[in-house]
């Protein structure tokens, strides 16, 4: 005879996906994902990148492009800069630099 009445634990427990549920859903559903971002935001603009010499989507968030762009650079110079402003000293541009290259990482996340 069937059960008319269930827990709350135990219908929550049939409602919890399990480890391999997520698994088929990511194996099954983001190459097509993927494929499709792919083909809207990058194949199908590509004229315009060789064009222009860059994304459309880049203008869009421009403050973003532009951190992107700016803290590696930033870091790269911190790490391998062999001179500093008149005024300051080597540690305080080292300082200087990581400051501004820690905004731009702010702006980016």
């Amino acid at each position: 005879m069937a059960k008319k009445f269930y827990t709350l634990e135990e219908v929550m427990s049939e409602c919890e996906p399990r480890w391999y549920d997520t698994l088929i859903r990511w194996i099954w559903y983001a190459p097509k994902e993927k494929l499709s971002f792919l083909w809207r935001h990058r194949i199908k603009k590509l004229p315009v990148r060789i064009r222009h010499g860059f994304w459309p989507s880049d203008c869009w968030n421009l403050d973003v492009t532009f951190a992107r762009f700016m803290a590696p650079r930033l870091r790269y110079l911190r790490d391998h800069t062999h001179g500093y402003p008149e005024g300051m000293t080597e540690l305080e541009w080292e300082r200087h630099l990581t400051d501004i290259a820690k905004y731009y990482m702010g702006l980016w996340d």
